[in-house]
């Protein structure tokens, strides 16, 4: 018989005991990290979102970056500041903390700030 995918699912023997180790653990593969670009971010067909994305949502966060104590270590509160630009030039696009769109509108605008940041690094 050839093993089961999944160890709770196993087969016996005819003494009842599934012949396998007790001890054996089940390990996945590791998964995949998702990239995302502008071209993922949750934007209905029509109309200038990428526009203002590219105009005005990544000169507020960036702004408000600035404003902070320690701009370089904005990254990791900056999920509020997200949500309410997000809000402020999106009103009719719901936006939910936790959501696989907020995961891609974190993603994209990390990957968008590193990038500005690099290229104003080149300029020094």
């Amino acid at each position: 018989m050839s093993p089961p995918d999944r160890p709770d699912h196993q087969a016996t023997n005819a003494t009842g005991s599934s012949g396998v180790d007790d001890d054996i653990v089940e390990i996945s593969a590791p998964s995949q990290k998702q990239k995302y670009t502008k071209a993922d971010l949750p934007f209905p067909r029509g109309g200038n979102h990428c526009q203002i994305w590219a105009k005005n949502f990544r000169a507020a966060l960036l702004s408000w970056a600035g404003s902070q104590d320690d701009p370089f270590g904005a990254s990791g509160v900056m999920h509020g500041e997200i949500l309410r630009i997000w809000e402020r030039l999106y009103p009719d696009i719901k936006l939910d903390t936790g959501s696989k769109n907020m995961e891609i509108v974190v993603y994209v605008v990390r990957v968008n700030i590193y990038y500005h940041c690099e290229r104003l690094l080149t300029v020094i």
